[in-house]
């Protein structure tokens, strides 16, 4: 038996196994292109100090950049300092009066986000010592996969003073 016999048949083998298990360098990613966004947030009235037990508003604006709908999409806030929902739970309005699906901490506004904005609104209450920062961070995701190619406009933090 000669080599060139066995070597093309292992030469084959190995460049099988290779292409199966090797790991990709260039990730190709499946989902819906999108550029969700939180473009503005404030406390309403553009406050920028809140007392202890002030209940306040937090207004603020998912956007969808497009090029598409964006898939069930829903707005969370990740992180509250000095606050908590209020009173128990957490209220969230859309901008024409109607509300939204609360599932605190998060707002989700439909089941898929059009090219645009989407105004809203989250009722928080206030507390902390006076001189701490009272701070809230939300972002806006989608439950199924998405394509968005600039991420780090997902998130908005704002602050005001006790």
């Amino acid at each position: 038996m000669s080599y060139r016999r066995l070597f093309l048949p292992i030469v084959a083998s190995l460049l099988l196994v290779l292409t199966l298990f090797a790991p990709t360098t260039g990730a190709t990613a499946t989902g819906t292109r999108v550029d969700l966004a939180i473009s503005s947030a404030s406390f309403v009235g553009n406050a920028k100090n809140i007392a202890a037990s002030d209940i306040v508003v937090v207004s603020f604006t998912a956007t969808n950049k497009g090029p598409a709908t964006a898939p069930d999409t829903h707005i969370d806030i990740t992180s509250m300092k000095n606050l908590s929902a209020a009173p128990a739970e957490s209220y969230c309005v859309a901008a024409n009066g109607g509300t939204l699906d609360a599932d605190s901490p998060s707002c989700e506004p439909s089941p898929a986000l059009p090219v645009g904005g989407h105004e809203s609104s989250i009722v928080v209450l206030a507390h902390g010592a006076p001189g701490t920062t009272a701070s809230i961070t939300m972002c806006i995701r989608s439950f199924d996969p998405i394509i968005d190619p600039v991420p780090s406009n997902n998130c908005k933090t704002i602050t005001a003073k006790n």
